[in-house]
């Protein structure tokens, strides 16, 4: 039987780490898959080496077909980067993207849309030329995240942008979403939109079995972990993820010499929080930058907790972080400083402790708490993640209910 023909959009792909990466080669056994994408330049802001800007080229990775349109790179960050980043794959997309597949067909076009869902008129405008179904997978409620993140605070401006964002969802055929409370809000704006909960999978290479023990060698963040009690943060290092929480419960935990603080990650707010680092000269928290991703599941396999968090916001409550999959499936307690529908999840499973957003000193409760635990409660928490993950978050089943999902369209 002849593959159907899917056209995936994503700002974003191989070799930046984003999760469409391993769930493009989930869906190759199934389908024939074209990739539209920018140019790689994220998490630093600077195109990869070997990359251009402004060029347009087609590459090849595990039989999916990737065309690269020119992109303005994100360079710092800073709210006016973002929107020449963004603005610029829209157009280079819908123009430098439609020659290099104009005599291609398609039997649908799936857009991928973490931060901006703005990506999906790219979707829009090949569904219109293809005359095919669109189906959206949204990872960011827009433009409330705008607001929650400060990049955007003017009333005027967000509701321009609300007005953009109900078009985007009345022209998919179908919004896929990220976690229960994403539904209730989309939703809210039109009961007439189709809308289905699949959750983002989790990896497979963080479960115990596909530790690879030589790579210990390698790391020598493995040897500052012994004989100590580490708490470990592996992401994005940006304003939602309020770091300076932690930072904070470190300083107020600094007599206690064998608790240590690692944070893992680049991104916006990574020289701010070092900058609070070096001020309060702790010497109990290790800021790391970025790590290669084949080192992080050994890396959060020996570490004793692996901290969450998010600001006290009540769009950013509706969020299941991505890195939350991965570190149930590393199969460690999670600590966590945060609420909505992870702390739900995390209480509901039993796989770690839950204390307020952005409260260092409950934090730091929750820290001492969790060091008089005994080998055998903390092992049973992250067992109890680990069934979990198992249970809902496991890739063959998050791909499973997608292709169900894009069957239902394309048949």
């Amino acid at each position: 039987m002849k593959k159907k023909k899917l056209l995936i959009v994503a700002q974003n792909f191989w070799p930046e780490n984003f999760p469409i990466n391993s769930i493009s080669e989930s869906l190759i056994n199934n389908y024939s898959i074209d990739v539209i994408t920018g140019q790689p330049n994220y998490p630093y802001g600077k195109i990869y080496k070997g990359y251009k800007w402004y060029s347009i080229r087609k590459e090849m990775l595990n039989n999916i077909n990737i065309y690269r349109v020119p992109i303005i790179p994100r360079f710092s960050g800073t709210s006016i980067n973002l929107i020449f980043n963004y603005t610029s794959f829209i157009i280079s997309a819908c123009l430098f993207g439609y020659f290099s597949i104009f005599k291609k067909k398609y039997n649908l076009v799936f857009v991928y849309a973490p931060s901006p869902i703005l990506q999906s008129l790219v979707g829009i405008f090949y569904s219109k030329i293809k005359k095919i179904k669109l189906i959206t997978w949204v990872q960011d409620l827009w433009p409330d995240v705008l607001n929650s993140t400060g990049h955007i605070n003017n009333k005027y401006i967000l509701k321009i942008v609300l007005s953009i964002v109900k078009y985007i969802y009345k022209k998919n055929d179908l919004l896929l979403v990220q976690s229960y409370e994403f539904k209730k809000n989309i939703l809210s704006l039109n009961s007439e939109y189709n809308v289905e909960y699949l959750p983002n999978p989790g990896n497979i290479k963080y479960l115990d079995e596909q530790i690879n023990n030589e790579l210990i060698p390698h790391i020598k963040l493995i040897n500052l972990f012994k004989n100590n009690f580490n708490i470990v943060y592996a992401g994005n290092i940006g304003t939602v993820q309020s770091l300076e929480t932690i930072v904070k419960s470190a300083q107020s935990l600094n007599k206690f010499k064998d608790i240590k603080f690692y944070i893992i990650g680049n991104g916006r707010n990574f020289n701010l929080i070092n900058k609070k680092i070096k001020k309060l000269k702790l010497k109990n928290v290790f800021l790391t930058g970025y790590i290669n991703e084949k080192y992080m599941p050994l890396i959060l396999n020996k570490s004793t907790l692996l901290y969450i968090s998010l600001k006290n916001d009540e769009v950013l409550n509706s969020t299941i972080p991505s890195k939350f999959q991965n570190y149930l499936a590393a199969g460690k307690p999670i600590l966590a400083s945060i609420s909505g529908e992870t702390a739900n999840i995390i209480n509901e499973c039993q796989c770690g402790v839950v204390c307020p957003p952005e409260d260092s000193i409950e934090l730091s409760k929750a820290i001492l708490k969790m060091k008089k635990l005994s080998l055998s409660i903390l092992d049973s928490m992250g067992n109890n993640g680990k069934k979990y993950f198992l249970k809902h978050y496991h890739p063959n089943q998050v791909i499973d209910r997608l292709c169900m999902h894009i069957n239902k369209l394309v048949n």
